[in-house]
């Protein structure tokens, strides 16, 4: 499971601290953040400052903290693929993965995604399954045909609320198991914690959500990596999903955090 830390994003509602840290230009603590992500495992950080006054500037001098603190891969998250395609060159060095990128953007990403190898998050986020998996045939036909490898797409399962919609989880978990089962190499991501959004104890809802995505194929997630209840939850499920021969990583973590 490749593990993107979600502690940088601004648009989190949760304290906003990543939004107040921005602001505040407390690069103290958010240095502290970055540093607590990777030890957690987190393999990616994800950077979203699309709340900033100044996305792009801001971007740049939050990747900088990440490069010069960490030695994770870089997600520049932005709704606005000019932003996207602007700020790639500031996470150069490192592996970048761009999100969100729509089916429609996918030629105004092209050039960075070769010039940089980049991986980019393609949003499955509007109508039924087959919709959208008629969008996900379109981007892997693109990327066939443009040489970008298809270890390098990421489909955004889209989970939403289960809140404000029982039902969203059902989608979701089907789009992965459906993603999986028409092309083994295509990676499928999640941003957990939309799942519990508006809920009580929402840790909870989080790993039950995250067992689910396991046992359907999910390749990784952007999450609180720091949170020791999603990191038992991940490792359980990866127990029970089959994906840890004889338990060695689960059995190594309970030793290590006794």
């Amino acid at each position: 499971m490749i593990i993107i830390g979600e502690k940088l994003n601004s648009s989190i509602p949760k304290t906003m601290k990543a939004y107040e840290l921005c602001a505040e230009g407390n690069d103290e603590q958010i240095a502290e953040l970055i540093v607590n992500m990777e030890r957690s495992g987190a393999d990616y950080i994800d950077v979203n400052t699309a709340l900033c006054n100044d996305e792009a500037a801001m971007m740049k001098r939050t990747v900088e903290l990440v490069k010069s603190h960490s030695s994770c891969g870089i997600v520049i998250d932005s709704p606005d693929i000019n932003v996207l395609v602007k700020c790639a060159e500031y996470a150069d060095g490192r592996d970048i993965i761009l999100n969100s990128v729509k089916y429609g953007e996918l030629p105004a990403s092209l050039p960075v995604l070769k010039k940089y190898g980049a991986g980019f998050v393609c949003m499955l986020d509007h109508g039924t399954l087959e919709e959208r998996m008629n969008i996900a045939e379109k981007t892997v036909a693109f990327a066939d045909e443009n040489g970008i490898a298809r270890e390098k797409i990421f489909f955004d399962i889209a989970t939403q609320s289960i809140a404000t919609d029982s039902e969203s989880a059902i989608l979701s978990l089907n789009t992965i198991k459906a993603l999986k089962e028409r092309w083994s190499t295509v990676m499928t991501v999640c941003g957990l914690s939309n799942a519990s959004f508006g809920l009580p104890k929402r840790v909870h809802v989080n790993a039950a959500y995250l067992t689910c995505a396991v046992w359907q194929g999910l390749d990784s997630a952007i999450m609180d990596s720091t949170s020791d209840a999603m990191q038992m939850a991940l490792r359980s499920a990866n127990v029970v999903a089959g994906k840890d021969e004889y338990c060695m990583d689960y059995i190594s973590y309970i030793r290590e955090n006794q």
